[in-house]
């Protein structure tokens, strides 16, 4: 048998021939007699035919590429095309069914209306009654209970009449419902796995994941935003915004969609569509930082542009009086720009020309506020901070915090153009964390606090929050009025309450005990007062060493010798310290002398403060044993003669627990035989049920519960004393007293106290049981007896 050699012979032959060939032209090459163009080499080209060849390929090539484009763009429309037929297919159904229920709706509201007109005018024609079709809810409950029962009975009838048909299509809705649980299961499945290529930055990829998913949910709006939110870091602008045009007709309302939409349109220039789509999505979320912050960049951008468009028409008019320093402005800063950067030329030449401009700048900065846009929009503010975060040698660094100081410390807009500036960002914090931070930049920070971006900055920075809290900011009043801002924030007193703690009650103790300045105290017992709501911080205070009696006695002394800010503070912070019953505060303030204070606070102060130190007195009722000093007859003169100027006073909540706790603090010491006496003395319930503008419900509840109290103790401590009687009776007391059973019934304290003294006032005599029976008081009475178990 012949062994095979593994090449055909016509392989082998065109391998000769393609041997002798070479060797003639090796031949003529030696003789000199070679010519390209006659070479009959298989497979050689000249240069010429390389280049031709090499052109036709690309040009093959390209052909191929456009062809390919174009089959692509046809798949991308006739996709495009289907989503949205199927799509406003569908929703088109589901919003005409919505559309017809809101005509039904509103078609049966108005049928009923006009029913209930033909009833008010035909009510004695009785012909028309049989005609007449109820509309109440009880009988269209039952008209569609009938309705139901009916359906049922015909589908019942219909299935035993078509069992095969039924069967079968209960077997296609299973199979059905089965493959669109299977679609959902892996259209989830591909878009994870796009999330996990987004995460990685792969958008090419997360962008196809996604894809494959909308081909198994094709209205899913998270896939549709994901998809336009991976073209659109693909810059492929057109192709996002189309995606977020389908998911914003499945869910008009899709923050996401909208927040994207709006970026796709201001990186394509369109700025007021970009801005209207935010105005629209903060009105969605109000408090949604990220929608805020866009809103911000997008908004303000375009009230820029609009703004500059108007003062440009200014400008190019022929200058006069009133508009020769915004001309002399645009000058200034023409001269300091170039190429939309600040001219070196401006510091390093003598003598400097940036102290000249930067002169005239800040004085217009402080007055005008067309000055502060133009500054803004010109690039000028944009110019300075790219020079001063440089901190390149030799820059004026001054001059240049000075310019942005004033420029922004009174234009919010300008505020938020430093905290969009990243790279002034960055720089602002290093200059306050490496304590290189000048006066002027101090001042911006506390006047950063209005803007809710900067604030956001300090509130959740550890290092910035330590920063303010370090004894060389002890002295500085901004350090203070930051802190007192930020503390606001729940977040913020989370972080003193836990990282923070022992910086902060250092800070306490320094600014506290330290002569400062009434704005330094009032902003540091600020932070106090709000760092006092917090459960964990009230319990520190309560439980270290020593901290509870030094900061009870640092605080009574503010409300001594404070202003009256920092007193009605200081005040509100003890409230909140002592608010447990069973803390060691409460000892504190006794052993402080608060009951001292108040009696000096009581004759001179307000409202709010007044309120707070009877609230005070109230604290101290858990201790008993100091009831007789409490009771002194100058804490109850002065509580009386504050409750009395109040009752020409206009109600106000602050106003109505002022009195209920003067009554609270009566009633705590009303078993002593003095403070019985004072109330005798004084004809306290003489003037208080005379008060008939006191009983306004449910204002007064906590205030009658006290007041009824002392009534009681009176009347249990001498039965047969007449005065005690006649204050109430004599004064429209029991038909009072009734109407308050009838108008308390949220307050079971009361009502218990009022049918109490009720009660109390039948059993003592008969005239005043009959008046009480006649006003339907008895009844009452025994109810509530009965319901309390009394």
């Amino acid at each position: 048998m012949e062994r095979r050699s593994g090449m055909s012979v016509n392989e082998i032959d065109d391998f000769l021939h393609k041997a002798d060939a070479v060797a003639r032209a090796v031949e003529k090459i030696k003789n000199g007699t070679f010519d390209p163009e006659d070479c009959d080499i298989p497979g050689y080209m000249t240069p010429e035919q390389e280049a031709a060849e090499e052109s036709a390929r690309q040009k093959r090539e390209a052909e191929r590429k456009k062809r390919e484009e174009e089959r692509k763009k046809k798949e991308k429309e006739d996709e495009r095309e289907t989503w949205w037929t199927r799509a406003k297919l569908r929703y088109s159904i589901e919003r005409n069914d919505q559309n017809n229920e809101e005509c039904e709706s509103s078609a049966q509201q108005w049928a009923n209306r006009v029913v209930a007109a033909y009833k008010s005018r035909d009510a004695n024609d009785y012909s028309v009654w049989n005609a007449w079709d109820p509309k109440d809810p009880v009988t269209l409950e039952e008209k569609a209970r009938q309705a139901a029962l009916v359906e049922k009975m015909k589908n019942e009838q219909f299935e035993k009449a078509n069992p095969e048909f039924c069967s079968q299509f209960i077997e296609d809705l299973e199979q059905r419902q089965k493959s669109t649980r299977e679609k959902a299961r892996q259209a989830e499945k591909l878009k994870k796995l796009g999330n996990s290529f987004y995460s990685k930055k792969k958008y090419a990829n997360a962008n196809e994941k996604y894809i494959a998913a909308l081909v198994e949910a094709p209205h899913d709006v998270f896939i549709l935003t994901n998809i336009a939110q991976t073209y659109l870091r693909m810059d492929l602008l057109d192709d996002a915004f189309e995606f977020c045009s389908r998911a914003l007709y499945v869910k008009p309302d899709h923050l996401k969609a909208l927040s994207r939409k709006a970026a796709i349109l201001h990186l394509q220039g369109q700025l007021e569509q970009a801005a209207n789509v935010m105005k629209f999505a903060l009105e969605l979320e109000p408090d949604n930082k990220d929608v805020q912050e866009q809103h911000s960049i997008i908004v303000g951008e375009y009230n820029d542009i609009c703004a500059r468009a108007a003062l440009d028409k200014t400008l190019n008019l022929n200058p006069d009086f009133e508009t020769f320093h915004l001309h002399l402005a645009k000058d200034i800063f023409g001269k300091m720009l170039v190429n939309n950067e600040l001219q070196s030329e401006l510091w390093t030449t003598e003598p400097s020309p940036l102290n000249e401009y930067a002169t005239s700048l800040v004085k217009m900065f402080k007055v005008e506020p067309q000055i502060r846009l133009l500054f803004r929009t010109s690039g000028c503010l944009n110019a300075m901070i790219t020079v001063l975060v440089s901190r390149e040698d030799g820059i004026p660094r001054d001059l240049l915090i000075e310019c942005i100081y004033h420029a922004s410390i009174a234009d919010d807009r300008n505020m938020h153009a430093l905290y969009h500036n990243c790279e002034f960002r960055t720089w602002f914090i290093n200059e306050f964390l490496d304590n290189t931070a000048p006066q002027l930049l101090w001042s911006l920070l506390e006047a950063m606090m209005e803007v809710k971006f900067w604030k956001s900055i300090i509130v959740t920075s550890i290092p910035l929050l330590d920063m303010l809290l370090i004894s060389n900011n002890y002295s500085r009043v901004e350090a203070s009025s930051v802190l007192f801002t930020v503390s606001e924030a729940a977040s913020c007193r989370q972080i003193f309450t836990t990282s923070l703690i022992q910086p902060l009650l250092r800070y306490f103790q320094n600014i506290l005990a330290r002569k400062t300045s009434s704005f330094h105290l009032e902003n540091t017992l600020g932070l106090m007062l709000n760092m006092s709501n917090e459960l964990v911080f009230r319990e520190i205070i309560a439980t270290e060493d020593n901290i509870h009696q030094e900061m009870t006695n640092l605080l009574v002394n503010a409300m001594r010798d404070g202003s009256f800010t920092a007193k009605e503070r200081a005040a509100a912070a003890l409230l909140n310290l002592a608010i447990d019953p069973s803390s060691q505060i409460r000892q504190d303030l006794f052993t402080a002398q608060i009951d001292q204070v108040v009696i000096d606070l009581l004759s001179n102060a307000s409202l709010l403060l007044k309120s707070h130190c009877t609230s005070l007195l109230c604290r101290l009722h858990t201790l008993p044993t100091h009831r007789e000093i409490l009771a002194s007859n100058n804490i109850l003169q002065i509580l009386w003669t504050t409750f009395q100027s109040t009752l020409s006073s206009t109600p106000t909540p602050t106003l109505w627990h002022l009195r209920a706790q003067i009554f609270c603090h009566f009633a705590w010491c009303i078993e002593l035989p003095c403070t019985k006496d004072f109330i005798r003395e004084s004809n306290i319930m003489t003037i208080f049920f005379q008060s008939s503008h006191l009983f306004q419900f449910p204002q007064c509840d906590r205030l009658l519960a006290n007041a009824t109290k002392c009534a009681i103790a009176l009347l249990r401590s001498n039965p047969l004393h007449s005065n005690d009687i006649h204050a109430i009776v004599d004064h429209n007391g029991l038909p009072t007293l009734v109407l308050c059973m009838q108008s308390t019934k949220d307050d079971k304290i009361t009502q218990k106290n009022v049918a109490i003294l009720l009660a109390l006032l039948c059993n003592l005599d008969d005239d005043i049981k009959a008046q009480v029976r006649t006003l339907r008081g008895i009844e009452m009475m025994l109810s509530i007896c009965r319901s309390m178990h009394l």
